[in-house]
């Protein structure tokens, strides 16, 4: 089952498209939410960002 709190930091992400606004947004390191996201995606199988330098995308639309 999928921990509520990487959903939440999937969709803060999603809200400000920036790691470090989020993860000041969800008290939590820069690195702690790369790993959050880094581990859903790779038990799902999917991304849900396209990371280009310091650009993020959805690659699609989440909610």
């Amino acid at each position: 089952m999928i921990e509520n709190f990487k959903l939440k930091v999937i969709r803060v992400v999603a809200d400000n498209l920036n790691y470090r606004r989020a993860a000041d947004e969800l008290h939590i390191t820069q690195p702690a939410v790369t790993a959050q996201i880094r581990s859903l995606e790779e038990s799902l199988g999917i991304a849900f960002f396209d990371r280009v330098g310091r650009e993020t995308s959805l690659t699609f639309l989440l909610f």
